[in-house]
Formats: structure tokens, sequence, C-alpha cells
């Protein structure tokens, strides 16, 4: 009679200690929130705070300065050379 009472205290004890360790889990929480902030930062540094041109933004402006100078220099290229006149 008592290693029943002390089998069922075991196995009450087991499922009590498992739940708790489920619901108070500080380092899973802890890795949810720094999963949050990360992907909060990578937005803020891609995209940009409030409407601001993050790197994405910079990016896509120095990509069309760059083909503008490209075209630009190619044009100058494929014009004929000028003679001096004497």
């Amino acid at each position: 009679m008592i290693l029943v009472f002390f089998g069922c205290d075991l196995i009450v004890d087991q499922i009590v200690a498992y739940i708790w360790e489920w619901y108070s889990n500080p380092t899973e929480d802890l890795s949810e929130e720094v999963d949050r902030k990360l992907d909060e930062m990578q937005r803020l540094v891609v995209d940009g705070p409030n409407g601001t041109d993050g790197l994405r933004g910079q990016l896509r402006k120095h990509a069309r300065d760059r083909a503008e100078w490209r075209r630009q220099a190619v044009l100058l290229l494929l014009q004929p050379p000028t003679r001096k006149s004497e």
C-alpha cells in the first residue's frame, strides 16, 4: 500500500515538475524577446525608421547614380574626337 502511494506521489511530482518547467521557462521567453528585437533592428537598418531611407534606399540611390555616371561615360567615349582647327 505504501508503495502505491509512493508511486502515485512520484508520478504526480513528475507531472507537476514538467508543467512548472513548461510554464515558467524564462530562457524561452528571453530567446523569443531577443529574436523579436533583432528582427525589429534588422527592419530599421534595412528599411529605415519613420519613412527615412534605410540601407536599402541608400543602396538603390547609389545604384541609380552609378548607372547615370556609367551612361555618361559611355556616351562620352562614343562621341567622335574633335579636330583642332589650324
